[in-house]
């Protein structure tokens, strides 16, 4: 979108802000500190988003997954700060058979070492409490939209569902735009956009193993780890088993997918999509191999590929120092000191 602003502007629709001005907003509205760090950039974030939007004679189009933390007292403060405009919510729904794995190697990209059948646990351990904890906090889609109900019309809350895999590419984009009012074809897709890369099972093992073993500032972290080791470096190898859920885990995520189609159409809310694309997928005609089970070969050649691209990245840097998540004082000996540090010590398995 804010590559776009342009012809966005052009249809009377403002994507406010700059840079990263609605992840900074959406912290400072739900009162939350992401993964714990005091960012002094979040205070009056919100203030200043939702005075930009007020002054915006069009649509507004405001988007962050942050928002899902905002508690009743948040969206009141929400409402009252926009209370000359006509407020929508749009939320987007994809299946949880894909979404818990994606939670789980966003966990891994950020440093924790949970394998995946412990990180379902603690999913279904948390699913139905009254109030959602851990994983839930942001994907239990029916408590979400359940505070912002009584202050924004049912059919004023859209539920946008993720196609299954095999649709076309742009089909999520379409329905998106189609409840936005953007015209189709009108904004330019071709340019890069940073995303989350989906990690291979030998990849996310790999990962775990480095972060039992790393010990760099956080800020590094981000920057070698998350930024550019699993973000910018995707190893896939050929052939290898087939990595999903298990039938019983399957089998738990229809349930809790049941649950939201049957609090979608109970409270009449707008749906973009089809609401079949919330349920897994048919099961598959051959066999699924559990997240966790990964060969000790493939994870090794996985291992040595990332690395070797880490260090090919470090040596062509042309600067002596990394860009800003780093700061000035990490310097590019630095950062190849404690990889080659951590590689030592993932090989030695300690």
């Amino acid at each position: 979108m804010s590559e776009n602003r342009k012809p966005l502007g052009k249809q009377h629709i403002l994507y406010p802000g700059r840079g990263s001005a609605h992840f900074l907003a959406a912290q400072d509205l739900a009162e939350h500190q992401f993964l714990g760090q005091d960012n002094p950039r979040v205070a009056g974030a919100w203030k200043s988003l939702a005075g930009e939007s007020r002054r915006w004679r069009g649509k507004v189009l405001i988007s962050h997954e942050l928002f899902t933390l905002a508690k009743e007292a948040h969206v009141q403060r929400f409402m009252r700060d926009l209370a000359d405009s006509e407020v929508h919510v749009i939320v987007t729904v994809r299946d949880l058979e894909r979404q818990i794995p994606a939670v789980w190697q966003e966990r891994l990209k950020n440093g924790a070492k949970v394998s995946f059948n412990r990180h379902f646990q603690q999913v279904q351990e948390q699913a139905n409490q009254p109030e959602p904890a851990g994983f839930w906090r942001q994907q239990d889609v029916a408590k979400i939209l359940s505070r912002w109900l009584p202050f924004v019309p049912a059919h004023h809350v859209h539920v946008v569902t993720v196609p299954q895999r095999g649709a076309p590419r742009d089909l999520l984009w379409n329905r998106f735009a189609n409840v936005v009012g953007i015209e189709s074809g009108s904004l330019d897709a071709s340019r890069p956009v940073a995303g989350n890369v989906s990690l291979s099972a030998e990849q996310a093992r790999f990962l775990r193993r480095v972060n039992a073993v790393q010990e760099v500032p956080r800020p590094l972290y981000l920057a070698v780890v998350k930024r550019y080791l699993s973000q910018k470096t995707p190893v896939r190898l050929e052939g290898g088993p087939a990595h999903g859920l298990t039938p019983e885990q399957r089998s738990l995520a229809a349930e809790w997918s049941r649950q939201l189609v049957d609090f979608v159409q109970g409270a009449a809310l707008d749906v973009q999509g089809d609401l079949s694309d919330i349920y897994p997928a048919p099961s598959p005609t051959s066999e699924v191999t559990p997240f966790d089970v990964v060969d000790a070969e493939r994870e090794a050649a996985v291992g040595i590929r990332m690395t070797s691209s880490l260090i090919h990245w470090m040596t062509e840097r042309e600067s002596g120092e990394l860009a800003e998540p780093v700061g000035r004082s990490r310097t590019r000996d630095e950062i190849r000191r404690r990889v080659r540090g951590i590689g030592r010590r993932v090989k030695s398995g300690r």
